[in-house]
Parts: C-alpha cells; structure tokens; sequence
C-alpha cells in the first residue's frame, strides 16, 4: 500500500509538470510595451492628475494639455491657442473667442456674443460724493452779478421790488445765507464790489432788522448803467473769486451763482473754463456749486451795433451746474421765486452732477449700500432724496454711482 500511494504521488507530480509545460503564453499581454508616458491615449478620463500631452478626446484634465481642445472642461488655464466655446476656470485666452464664458477677465480682441460689462455705447461711469449736512445748520453763499449797462435800469429796479420772492425760501427754512453783488463790468481789470454792504447781506442781519435788510439789498442790486458795454460776467465772477475767495466761500456752504444781463457773455474763456475754475474753489465738488441765469434767451435785433444779444453762455455754464435759466424779460416775481426755490432744494436734496440711467443708481452712505426702499429719484429735480426715517447722520459721507444717460 505504501509503495502504490508513493507511487501514485509520483505521477501526480508529473502529471501537473506535463500541463504546465503545455499552456498557452499568448494569453498574458507583454507588459514591457507599457509606457505611462505615451501619447496614446485610451479614451478615459485621467486619474492621476496629469493628462498625456497629445489627443484628448474630451475627459476631465486636472491641467489641460496646451494643444488642441475640443470642448472639455479644464480644472483651470485654458490652453490659450485654440477654444471652440469649452468653460475656463477663470482668465480668457486674449485671442479668439466665440462666445464662450469666461470666469473672470474679458479679452478684450475679437469678442463675438460674450457679455461684457462696458454698459450702454456712449455712456460713461459717474461717482458724485455728497456730505449730509443737519437741517439747521445749512449754509449757502450767493453772488449776484448784474449787468451795469445803460439798458439794465427797469432790471434792476425788478431785482429790487421781488427780491422777497427769492429770499423768502431761505428764510422760512431757517438756511444761513449770506451775498455779495458786482458788476458785469471789468474794463478795469478787476471786480466791481461793494463789501461795505455786504455785512448787511446775511442772515443774521435779517433777523436784527429785516426791513434795513431789504433797503440794504435795493440798494446794492442797482449797480447803476454807466458800466462798460462789453459784457464779462463770467470774468467778473472769475476775478471776483481771483481776489476773494478766501472772504466769500464758508468751508461747508454751498455756492450760488445769479448772472442778470440782457445781453451776451463775452468773456474771453471757454464758458466750460469758467465752470471749471468756480468748482475748484469748492473742491470739485459739483454738488456744492450751481450758476443761474435770468438773461435775454430769445434775441431780438439792436440798432447798437456795439450790442451783443442774447445770453446763451450764462445758459450753458447754468446746464453745466444744474441751475436754471430764465428769460429776462418774464415777470421778475416769479423767476426770482423759482430760483430761490431751486436754490434751497440743491441745499436739502443731493443733486447729481449728470442724468442717470435710473436702474443703474447705487447709493452708498458710509460706504453701506442703502437698500432702494430708503430712497428715491427725483427726476423734475435730478436728484437723490432719502425717505424721512433714513436720512443719513450729520457728516456722513454720501457717494452715488451710476451710468449717465
């Protein structure tokens, strides 16, 4: 028996040898052509976080190969030559796009259907900043410069007789105002002033003696007609800031500007220059400064050659300032209560520089955006009105942007 069972282990043995010897090695694949380097690529997505180099066909890179793709999406950067519309992860290529999006920055070249966000053709950006003042404590200082010409006398007579209607605004609401007043004239190469008067021209002295404030102011108005013929109230008012901006502009007043004349301007400067040079004085601040204009809009013919008819520079520098203009010739009365009243809704109210495009207004006090509910566009006065519960606190600072029609 132990020899048979020795026996038969024996050929077992060299039964398993025999099959062994006689399998086919076709069956297992040569794995020395194995190269995870090669540029073939198998068609799947790329597991290890590294893509062949060559032919993608679409699977998810964690980099991008930098030749042709067509149409995946990349972890990041894009290859920056060739893209047909495939989502980058954040900067465009700066050549060709045909309207894929973008993550981030715009290229700038050949856009053909991406979104950009330039707004409307012709429209630019604006930043008005504004400080809010208290109710009580609002201040404006006027200049009235008056054509001293031999035309002017009934004129200035009107000035006279319905300046009540202009200073009625600033008294009721409680605004500290004070005035000067010159002359068209600056044949002498300076501005026509009278500061003797000028202490009776305020607020204060109103409130002592209003109807010595009302002489006072009949008879500094009537400038008198022996004045110069030509016309430079936009000079005038240049000099007259030249030599006395220091006395005449209160560091937080706002600034108004009333040019009376039957006929044109012929200062010698840009009317844009003059607007210029008048809101340096207040920092730039479009806000604090508007020029207004009662003067002859529609011309009529003189037989003064030496005349210049007409008043559309004083126009011009009042559009450029939100002002107003109006004909000279209309009832004193109410041109004086118009402008008196706008006068007192640029002090209450934050007038923009420019007209917005309304869904594009953004309203930021203290650097918070404010919610649209807390405030509205006046559109009769271009300006931003914060509803009564939340006007913003004395001093703060009030920024508006927006995209100008």
């Amino acid at each position: 028996m132990t020899s048979l069972s020795t026996l038969f282990k024996y050929l077992s043995i060299l039964g398993l040898l025999f099959l062994y010897s006689c399998q086919d090695t076709s069956f297992y694949p040569d794995t020395s052509s194995i190269n995870p380097g090669s540029s073939q690529d198998d068609g799947g997505d790329d597991r290890f976080g590294f893509d062949d180099g060559a032919g993608d066909d679409g699977g998810v890179d964690g980099t991008d190969d930098g030749v042709a793709d067509d149409g995946g999406v990349d972890g990041g950067t894009d290859d920056g030559i060739s893209d047909d519309g495939g989502v980058d992860g954040g900067t465009d290529d700066g050549i060709a796009d045909d309207g894929g999006v973008d993550g981030g920055t715009d290229d700038g070249v050949a856009d053909d259907g991406g979104s950009d966000d330039g707004g409307s053709t012709g429209s630019e950006w604006v930043l008005d900043k504004f400080e809010a003042q208290p109710l009580d404590e609002e201040i404006i200082d006027i200049l009235w410069v008056v054509d001293n010409s031999g035309s002017m006398k009934d004129e200035q007579q009107a000035l006279a007789d319905n300046f009540d209607q202009f200073i009625r605004h600033f008294v009721s609401k409680d605004i500290d105002f004070k005035m000067s007043i010159i002359s068209t004239d600056t044949k002498h190469g300076k501005a026509d002033v009278n500061f003797a008067l000028d202490k009776y021209l305020t607020r204060d002295y109103y409130e002592q003696d209003p109807n010595d404030f009302f002489d006072k102011f009949s008879e500094a108005i009537k400038v008198g007609v022996k004045g110069y013929h030509i016309e430079k109230g936009l000079y005038a008012s240049d000099l007259f800031f030249k030599d006395h901006h220091k006395k005449f502009f209160r560091d937080k007043a706002n600034a108004s500007i009333i040019y009376v004349s039957d006929e044109e301007d012929q200062s010698i400067l840009a009317v844009d220059e003059y607007v210029k040079k008048a809101l340096a004085y207040k920092n730039n601040m479009k806000s604090k400064l508007q020029m207004h204009a009662i003067v002859l809009d529609k011309v009529a013919p003189s037989s003064n050659s030496s005349v210049v008819r007409g008043g559309k520079r004083y126009i011009k520098a009042s559009e450029l300032t939100n002002g107003l203009y109006e004909e000279i010739t209309q009832p004193f009365a109410e041109t004086l209560y118009k402008i008196g009243a706008d006068t007192v809704s640029n002090l209450q109210n934050f007038i923009l520089s420019e007209i917005p495009q309304v869904k594009t207004l953004e309203v930021y006090v203290d650097n918070q955006l404010l919610d649209t509910s807390k405030w509205e566009y006046n559109d009769s006065l271009n300006a931003i009105e914060f509803i009564s519960p939340y006007r913003p606190r004395d001093g703060a600072d009030i920024k508006v942007y927006y995209l100008t029609e």
